[in-house]
């Protein structure tokens, strides 16, 4: 992280949760978390980095979902007060495609979909 030697994430964090091996996470990616994380004060965890296409299918994720390229990330939120700070330090870290569930967060950095949108 750039203007930090406090890394809040192990490589292994960003890997495919079906212990397949695949570790495909962005640099780009890894160091917005790691700023959001900064900003944040702690660390937050994630839920779900990199998927390769069995896990992803398993889980009912989309067939075009940007997990499967390493751009984008789940992390649980756990109160409506973590969520809206969370959310509000993603636009200062620069995420514009944002879905908001009750216990996660998803942000992603794929260039070939929209910018600026947020869903639920």
């Amino acid at each position: 992280v750039a203007g930090s030697d406090m890394s809040y994430y192990q490589h292994e964090e960003f890997a495919c949760n079906d212990n397949c091996g695949l570790n495909n996470a962005s640099p780009d990616l890894v160091e917005m978390l790691e700023r959001l994380c900064e900003l944040y004060g702690k660390k937050i965890t994630l839920n779900s980095v990199s998927r390769c296409p069995k896990h992803n299918a398993d889980i009912g994720g989309s067939p075009t979902s940007s997990h499967l390229k390493g751009l984008a990330a789940d992390m649980s939120v756990l109160s409506s007060r973590e969520r809206f700070k969370i959310v509000e330090l993603i636009y200062l870290v620069g995420f514009d495609r944002i879905e908001v569930k009750d216990t996660w967060i998803h942000v992603d950095i794929d260039s070939s979909k929209d910018k600026d949108v947020l869903w639920l």
